[in-house]
């Protein structure tokens, strides 16, 4: 009866599972994750399907089936694993192999079928080893990633992944340790953790490929389309970040906003596909020129915005300047010509102003820039609250 109610249990899971998998397959049918999950609970389907026929089937379909389509099924998992994370993609044909050197040995020991205790024992432990080893695996291949997305429900898949190991080692000695005490409470205890891995680990999988795409959502919602730099909402968070810690540490910070001179003109000239070009390149070019902490934003047409973290009104103008020089000396290759663009800098500084908020330091920093334009452009201006001109 225990038995009983493990594979029906086991049964309703694959099944659910199979046609959740499925679905989520069929709205993407692209991601080779889902298709190697997919393909596992269908493949755990047919094994059960076999296995209740087992009383009108030969021994070498029922039995061998019965031991190589778990393995298979939990390669295929970890196939998934592989393509999900991305890397070891080596490792994905352990289970092929596994399955391959296992197959002999299921074929030579299942001649007399399950009725024969030591042709049952030797499969068995054939198999757990073989399980384990994979569950070992797949768990540690998702221990190896880094991606902070998805750490949580890495580390909970990984989790069930290790018990599932601990349970077929359970199994293991359970096979050669019959009738003792201990082997009673290993296999209640491998037993229970089977039912926890095989409800937990397509949810944690779920979970993975939940917890990655809402994080490719949030950074669609954050970056900006054409250069992939910050957009205005990106900007946003990434100020309210640096304006409290102005608070906490008194330390200054300074924005600049920046704008090409005559886009207009360009994109007149040449087309919009090149003034995208342009923006692009310059986006590129502003990016790798600040440092890691600082942050470069475009929020809107040919407008960019730079936070620079910690830093006071003199080194805020050189830094800046620097930019604007990078601009004008580069040259952009549009067609089969190369044009010269040059950018206005208007730069604003906290000066400890804890109350400033970022859409009045973008405010003070236009201004200055709309005096860098008046006076000639590709030049930069401060905001002094006199608005005064400095290069």
């Amino acid at each position: 009866m225990h038995l009983s109610a493990v594979q029906l249990t086991q049964g309703i899971q694959y099944a659910a599972f199979t046609l959740v998998f499925g679905g989520m397959l069929f709205l993407s049918r692209t991601n080779r994750s889902l298709a190697f999950i997919f393909l596992g609970y269908l493949l755990g389907s047919l094994g059960l399907i076999i296995g209740l026929g087992r009383n009108h089937e030969p021994a070498w379909l029922s039995n061998v089936a019965g031991l190589e389509i778990p393995q298979l099924r939990y390669g295929l998992l970890h196939a998934a694993l592989v393509s999900f994370v991305g890397r070891f993609r080596a490792t994905q044909w352990v289970a092929v192999v596994m399955a391959v050197v296992c197959l002999p040995f299921y074929v030579a020991w299942s001649g007399t079928g399950y009725a024969d205790p030591a042709f049952a024992d030797r499969n068995f432990a054939v198999l757990a080893v073989a399980l384990a080893v994979q569950t070992a695996l797949s768990a540690w291949l998702l221990l190896c990633s880094d991606e902070t997305a998805t750490r949580l429900p890495r580390y909970a898949m990984s989790t069930f992944l290790f018990l599932y190991c601990l349970s077929e080692l359970g199994r293991l000695f359970v096979t050669f340790a019959h009738e003792t005490a201990a082997a009673s409470t290993i296999d209640s205890l491998s037993t229970a953790f089977y039912l926890v891995v095989s409800s937990g680990t397509p949810v944690a999988f779920i979970w993975l490929l939940n917890a990655r795409l809402l994080d490719e959502l949030e950074r669609q919602t954050l970056l900006d389309p054409l250069t992939r730099l910050l957009n205005r909402r990106g900007l946003q968070r990434v100020s309210e970040r640096e304006l409290p810690r102005h608070q906490r540490t008194g330390r200054d910070f300074a924005l600049a906003v920046a704008d090409i001179d005559h886009f207009k003109r360009l994109n007149d000239t040449h087309g919009h596909v090149a003034g995208d070009a342009v923006l692009r390149e310059i986006g590129a070019l502003l990016e790798e020129l600040v440092r890691r902490s600082d942050a470069v934003a475009r929020i809107g047409g040919e407008e960019f915005v730079i936070l620079l973290a910690e830093t006071d009104p003199a080194n805020a103008l050189t830094l800046v300047d620097r930019l604007r020089a990078s601009i004008a000396e580069r040259g952009f290759a549009i067609g089969d010509t190369t044009t010269r663009v040059t950018a206005s800098f208007g730069v604003t500084t906290s000066r400890g102003r804890t109350e400033r908020s970022l859409e009045t330091l973008i405010d003070e920093a236009d201004a200055a820039l709309y005096d860098a334009k008046q006076a000639g452009r590709n030049r930069c201006r401060v905001y002094d609250m006199r608005n005064v001109a400095s290069v």
